[in-house]
């Protein structure tokens, strides 16, 4: 099974992780990672580090982080020439969601590839589409 981390700046990483698990029950092999004001680049590369090494696999692992540029993008491409991992930006609970349901059958590759996909098409004009289904109605 491929494993999971999800490095945010504050506390965003644990509570989507906890959100995700109130909807699918338990993700072993998955671990948050959180950076905070007072922290540096190197602390936060210790604890991602540490939840890299937590959750590897030989399939390898899946970093999804908040924003790309960001102390988490910086931390976590370090590792991608260290450790089997892939590093996604934008992360959202739709994308977490998809890996959770897919991570024991799908490859890496395979994985963030629908990890990006799901995380795209999870962002939409929800107020427009509304009314023009309210309008197909009336």
């Amino acid at each position: 099974m491929v494993g999971l981390v999800i490095a945010t700046h504050g506390n965003l990483a644990q509570e989507i992780l906890s959100t995700a698990e109130m909807v699918v029950g338990p993700l072993p092999q998955v671990e948050a990672v959180a950076i905070y004001a007072k922290e540096g680049l190197a602390d936060l590369g210790k604890k991602l580090k540490q939840a890299i090494e937590k959750t590897d696999s030989p399939e390898g692992v899946l970093i999804l982080i908040d924003i790309f540029g960001g102390s988490p993008a910086t931390a976590s491409l370090s590792f991608i020439d260290k450790h089997k991992v892939k590093v996604i930006s934008g992360v959202n609970l739709p994308m977490v969601l998809e890996v959770a349901t897919h991570r024991e059958e799908a490859s890496l590759e395979k994985l963030s590839g629908l990890a990006l996909t799901a995380g795209q098409q999870s962002i939409l004009m929800a107020d427009e589409i509304f009314r023009r289904m309210r309008e197909k109605k009336d």
